[in-house]
């Protein structure tokens, strides 16, 4: 582009508007007293959040069992439901029969059994009712009150940019679920699911990874390649930052795709077509990450990139090769290859294996303070950092 002189002249990327979002308004309800707070009201801390009213400890666990009790009492309400309607039934039979239409004082009588037995029938489809909007609640209070919300600031629901809106819900068995969603929410979603599996083991005091600080969607400065380019980030996805060691995560979500990753885990092949652009793009949000975080030597941070909803994946390497490991968040049809006696294995056990070999660098207070450090600094609690980073990339296009 030339100005009125001829001069050649550079084009101006502009700093993108971003519309606000109204504010978000979520009442969780506790799953021992019931109460309800809003998530900046939660106490305690990471792995340790509080209800603010009777302290409870506000884990998917308790979560879990609250629900799950919710849904066998469903189940007694149910058999109840079934027994009265059958009652009725029977009563409504006997009241079209020629003895209580000919007799005055019976047909009085199961008018008023059956008027009865519909008052009952009237309760206990508000006792369902109830117990069906408390499993709603539960549901929705699981997330918000998770470590991924808090951690990341990611709504359920939004009304202005790019609208969605995911609802969790519990089954009749008592399992939650969160639906994948579209487009760029089924990433975020993907996101989640690794998350929580890598959660459950940290919670799990016999894992190697009890206590590790998980550090979701983080970003990094990055500088701009040209003169007039605003300035972008590296958007991480996940850091499973442990005493022994860092692992970058870089999660993908391909649904009906099957892939290939053999060793050294130079490239990738995605329906057979050989690609690099995941793990090159991991590789430098490593590098970021070792520049930002010294504490960590560069030996001691790891690589990771984990797919996610695949249609089948096959792999020679179970664990890390010169740091970098391709893995899967479940294992379903997928196989291991050119390795005797050795099935594949999730992500998570990667990394567990990989922690049990190294030796701490720093103890768990130091750990601590580090991820509260790096989720204030990098992390994206208002949402306003990703909308930036999305809208630049646009921007640039």
């Amino acid at each position: 582009m030339t100005n009125k002189a001829g001069r050649t002249v550079r084009k101006q990327i502009p700093e993108p508007v971003i519309p606000e979002e109204p504010p978000l308004d979520v009442r969780c309800l506790c799953p021992k007293c019931s109460n309800l707070f809003s998530p900046e009201e939660i106490g305690g801390a990471y792995l340790n959040r509080l209800c603010p009213s009777c302290g409870t400890a506000l884990s998917e666990t308790a979560y879990d069992e609250r629900a799950r009790a919710i849904c066998e009492s469903l189940n007694g309400i149910e058999e109840k439901l079934s027994s009265e309607k059958a009652e009725a039934e029977k009563w409504k039979k006997r009241c079209h029969g020629k003895l209580y239409a000919w007799i005055p004082i019976l047909k009085r009588y199961a008018d008023r059994k059956l008027r009865a037995i519909e008052e009952t029938l009237g309760d206990i489809r508000a006792d369902k009712l109830d117990s069906w909007r408390d499993l709603g609640a539960l549901a929705l209070s699981r997330y918000y009150t998770g470590e991924w919300y808090l951690r990341t600031g990611f709504p359920l629901e939004r009304t202005v940019i790019d609208p969605f809106k995911l609802v969790p819900e519990y089954s009749a068995a008592g399992a939650w679920r969160l639906p994948a969603g579209y487009g760029d929410v089924a990433g975020m979603t993907a996101e989640f699911e690794v998350f929580q599996k890598v959660l459950e083991k940290v919670r799990d005091v016999s894992s190697p990874l009890y206590q590790a600080q998980l550090l979701p969607n983080l970003y990094f400065p990055r500088e701009p390649s040209n003169r007039g380019e605003r300035a972008l980030w590296d958007q991480v996805d996940l850091i499973v930052a442990t005493r022994q060691a860092a692992f970058v995560l870089e999660v993908k979500s391909r649904k009906g795709v099957s892939v290939t990753a053999f060793k050294p885990f130079e490239a990738v092949g995605i329906n057979g077509t050989k690609e690099t652009a995941a793990l090159t793009q991991n590789s430098r949000h490593a590098v970021a990450f070792a520049d930002i975080c010294p504490k960590y030597p560069f030996e001691s941070v790891y690589e990771q990139l984990v797919f996610t909803r695949l249609d089948s994946f096959e792999t020679d390497e179970a664990g890390f090769v010169d740091n970098v490991n391709v893995s899967v968040a479940e294992c379903g049809n997928y196989s291991m290859t050119h390795a005797s006696g050795c099935d594949v294995r999730s992500f998570v056990d990667a990394i567990e294996t990989e922690c049990e070999k190294l030796p701490p660098i720093m103890d768990q207070q130091q750990l601590d303070r580090l991820g509260e450090a790096l989720v204030t600094t990098y992390g994206d609690l208002n949402q306003k950092r990703g909308r930036l980073h999305v809208q630049r990339i646009k921007n640039m296009r």
